[in-house]
């Protein structure tokens, strides 16, 4: 599809991107945002029909995000093309939409803007070059394709109104939609750190994806107060993964254990979280049989690190969470559980 604009090439700070220091990207808090970003964890080749159901526009996926319950859908021709844009996604897509969803603090102006591959990467603080960056520059437009087919509401709305320029390429026209800028009006606002980004989103670089995910989640959940409470278990499911699935991996649950706890170190290192078990520190040294359910049955608090004064204003009247209704228009409002844990 080709689309001619007369939108003009905006500049980073025109079009809003949040490209300078870290803690410039804020987001409204809302159920949405959070199933967004939750739907987005569950893709990737390893996503099936656990998660994902088929329907006659493609496939959707059924999310709980603290009370609510929240089905995200995603529109292709058929549904082993709508398999295939999900299999084909990766983390990077959570930068992206990171990018797509925020602005730059403290000022929020949303505004038509043109996207080009080669920003994002900047954003991300990529040095690559040649045919990696090439092959990164690709992926990247499968991610903007899987954003583009992202539905949600009765009337099947694309969240993310996005259309190539000029054909098939790296550079998009992106118009936030008419609920995002209900939300920045109406919803809580939260900072998300510009070092996210900068963990690497490829599964062969050790604990970086699991350590992206968790800093998505913890900067919403830890928000309101600068610090929430949560179960692994809790944890697990919100990146993607069930339970179920972690408890029954014959040998592989303590991979991912080891892994999460790297995770956790990255993010103190990073000074964006603090993560400690609570209870016996060394509950789960043993690792005897059935230790993943005990470990995934532990709890944890997160409290989040460096806080200026100007993130404290924006979460000072955050006690609650903003849920956008089916048809995407009135605000309703739930408790957050996390926050009222903390």
């Amino acid at each position: 599809m080709t689309f001619q604009s007369s939108t003009p090439a905006l500049s980073s700070d025109e079009a809003g991107w949040a490209l300078g220091e870290p803690g410039a990207l804020v987001a409204p808090d809302a159920v949405l945002v959070r199933a967004i970003y939750q739907a987005l964890m569950c893709s990737g080749p390893s996503a099936g029909p656990r998660r994902w159901r088929e329907t006659p526009h493609g496939l959707a996926i059924d999310l709980r995000v603290n009370v609510a319950r929240v089905t995200m859908e995603l529109e292709a021709a058929s549904a082993p093309k709508a398999w295939e844009i999900v299999a084909g996604s990766s983390p990077l897509a959570l930068d992206v939409a990171s990018l797509l969803l925020a602005m730059r603090a403290p000022t929020v102006r949303l505004a038509p803007r043109l996207v080009r591959a080669a920003e994002v990467l900047d954003a991300k603080g990529c040095r690559r070059w040649g045919s990696e960056r090439r092959g990164l520059e690709s992926q990247l437009v499968a991610e903007l394709e899987m954003l583009a087919a992202l539905r949600f509401g009765p009337g099947r709305e694309p969240l993310f109104p996005l259309l190539p320029l000029g054909g098939p390429g790296s550079d998009f026209v992106y118009e936030p939609a008419q609920w995002l800028q209900r939300l920045f009006s109406e919803a809580p606002l939260r900072l998300l750190d510009r070092r996210i980004l900068d963990f690497d989103h490829r599964a062969n670089r050790g604990a970086d994806v699991l350590a992206k995910k968790l800093a998505i989640h913890l900067s919403f959940s830890t928000g309101a107060r600068g610090a929430a409470a949560h179960t692994v278990g809790a944890l697990v499911n919100a990146l993607g993964l069930t339970t179920e699935e972690v408890a029954s991996r014959r040998g592989r649950g303590g991979r991912l254990a080891d892994r999460f706890d790297e995770a956790l170190l990255r993010l103190e290192e990073c000074g964006l979280f603090k993560v400690r078990y609570r209870g016996d520190a060394h509950a789960a040294e043993g690792r005897t049989k059935g230790w993943v359910r005990d470990w995934l049955r532990r709890e944890v608090t997160a409290t989040a690190l460096g806080r200026s004064p100007a993130s404290r204003d924006v979460r000072a009247h955050a006690d609650h969470l903003a849920v956008a209704s089916p048809d995407m228009g009135e605000a309703h409002t739930f408790r957050s559980r996390s926050a009222s844990a903390a």
